[in-house]
């Protein structure tokens, strides 16, 4: 079982400025996913900037049917003066630094999620960054959850 406030920290410390490339977050996620018994994969581009990214697809049981939950692992650039953003710090029961409680909760809501998924249901964590192929819910926010069969 993945303690969800280390993953949380874990993902926290990682620098994932959009400008960045997202693939040491992604080895982050695909770590954990791997130790849940997930089959993982990535889908590799280079963005404007000539930039390496990627998406990070995971699964249980065969490609067709299950959940899909999709997330972006990009963060927008932070203010040089906040020297405490990639260190997380526990504080009142929370844990605080940058994309504690956007993006990189998610992420570890997901990876918490796939650790409780019954082994014959398909189970996937796909987290892309900043790219033509992102999902977008109707809201037009990076980030949705949607159910297939």
């Amino acid at each position: 079982m993945i303690d969800p406030v280390a993953l949380l920290e874990e993902l926290v410390a990682v620098d994932s400025t959009s400008a960045r490339s997202n693939l040491p977050i992604l080895g982050v996620l695909e770590r954990h996913a791997r130790a849940l018994g997930l089959t993982t994969r990535r889908q590799l581009w280079k963005d404007a900037a000539g930039m390496e990214k990627g998406n990070l697809v995971a699964h249980r049981g065969g490609e067709k049917g299950g959940i899909s939950l999709v997330g972006h692992t990009d963060c927008v650039p932070f203010d040089a003066g906040w020297t405490a953003a990639l260190r997380p710090a526990r504080e009142d029961g929370k844990v605080l630094g940058r994309g504690a409680a956007d993006t990189k909760a998610f992420l570890r809501r997901r990876s918490r999620c796939n650790s409780s998924s019954p082994p014959t249901r398909r189970s996937g964590v796909s987290a892309p960054d900043a790219s033509p192929r992102r999902a977008r819910s109707g809201r037009g926010s990076p980030s949705s959850e949607s159910r297939r069969g």
